[in-house]
């Protein structure tokens, strides 16, 4: 533990325990001969993982002058040295009287930035979590590892890991949101295999619906958590109306009852804004978003409400919308018709098609589109000369 009747010089101290554990003082504990020359650093520039630009600027006085060599433990013989790679580095300074001061330090690699989240939100279009980042480093990152909540509180472990040059976004297929909220963080790997610190986390909202007394719904959910917002804000959509606007609430309220219209299938989203948009990038991929608005899981009720069609005024029920690609559409006819329909993607293509027929009271069918990827198509119902268009909503694949 103590040592005495030592020269000048740079000396290193390794202390072992009991257990074979070790202890380094890797830098070194400095002996400088009395009166010898007193070196100072005055700032050591560290390096990227992989290079060897940094530099270790050093300041020496005292001793007496002129001082007979500078020495490097790399071999170098100048004051300051530069172009150095991570690792410790010793400087011996002679003076003219033959004593010496000595100096240590080390140069560390640059570990890679801080990454965090911009938002976690259910992805409208797979029905799945989707994390999306802004990349702070642009340079040297070789990927991203996602990290999700395990069965432990506080305990994550990696899912996925996005290449640097890909899109700083990331949608999670083993997610259900559906069934319950998930945690999420990230961490950025340089191209030295350095992991940067792991994110703050963030989780996404969990939407419940059930019935209540007089035909109204209960909305039940639990919050955002990752950026300061103030405001929930609620979503509501029927066949007859499309997506709406129906009411906010304050940050620290998460539940809601809601009196419909009668008319269409409901379902509900929960969403919170972000004060600034964020951009997903990729140097290989065009850029994506703004994304500035988190949704929760998207929920309906699972009862298929009947939608009136006005001319002819046949009765159409299509359920379960939103469905997994398999759903049942029924048209009931208060007179003969010829009746025919058609499901179309979101850019025109028919996918599906029932020739014309005629047909009296109702008609039953069921459609199977599981072959198809998860997002909103068209049903377009024709009876007679007029046309009925719906939407269809295929999610939870």
């Amino acid at each position: 533990a103590s040592l005495s009747g030592l020269p000048a010089g740079s000396y290193t101290l390794t202390v072992t325990d009991a257990n074979g554990c070790i202890k380094v003082k890797s830098t070194g504990i400095n002996i400088n001969s009395t009166g010898g020359p007193q070196i100072a650093a005055d700032f050591i520039i560290n390096t990227g993982c992989s290079g060897s630009d940094g530099a270790m600027y050093v300041t020496v006085t005292g001793g007496a002058l002129p001082y007979a060599s500078f020495l490097w433990s790399n071999s170098e013989t100048t004051e300051d040295i530069s172009g150095l790679s991570a690792g410790v580095y010793c400087l011996t300074v002679t003076d003219s009287a033959g004593c010496e001061g000595i100096f240590s330090d080390s140069v560390s690699a640059i570990m890679p930035l801080y990454q965090p989240i911009c938002l976690v939100s259910v992805d409208s279009t797979t029905g799945k979590n989707h994390i999306v980042w802004e990349k702070v480093q642009q340079t040297g990152i070789a990927q991203y590892n996602i990290y999700r909540e395990s069965n432990i509180a506080g305990l994550y472990y990696t899912i996925a890991t996005v290449p640097g040059n890909n899109l700083s976004e990331y949608i999670d297929y083993q997610s259900y949101p559906k069934i319950r909220a998930y945690r999420y963080k990230i961490s950025a790997i340089d191209d030295c295999g350095n992991e940067s610190p792991l994110s703050v986390h963030h989780k996404t909202m969990h939407l419940t619906m059930n019935e209540g007394i007089g035909q109204s719904y209960n909305l039940i959910w639990d919050h955002y958590e990752g950026f300061p917002f103030w405001t929930y804000l609620i979503y509501r959509h029927t066949n007859q109306t499309g997506w709406q606007l129906i009411d906010s609430m304050p940050n620290n309220l998460t539940s809601y009852t809601d009196w419909p219209p009668s008319m269409g299938q409901l379902y509900y989203r929960i969403s919170v804004l972000k004060n600034d948009s964020c951009y997903s990038s990729g140097d290989l991929k065009a850029q994506g978003g703004p994304y500035s608005q988190s949704f929760s899981n998207l929920d309906d009720n699972g009862i298929p409400v009947y939608i009136y069609l006005a001319k002819c005024n046949p009765e159409l029920k299509i359920y379960p919308n939103p469905n997994t690609g398999e759903f049942n559409i029924e048209v009931e006819l208060i007179k003969a018709s010829v009746l025919s329909y058609k499901v179309m993607d979101n850019i025109g293509r028919i996918i599906y098609e029932q020739k014309p027929q005629k047909i009296s009271g109702t008609a039953k069918n069921t459609i199977d589109l599981k072959q198809y990827s998860n997002g909103i198509y068209t049903i377009i119902v024709m009876v007679d000369s007029t046309n009925y268009n719906e939407k269809i909503v295929i999610i939870g694949k």
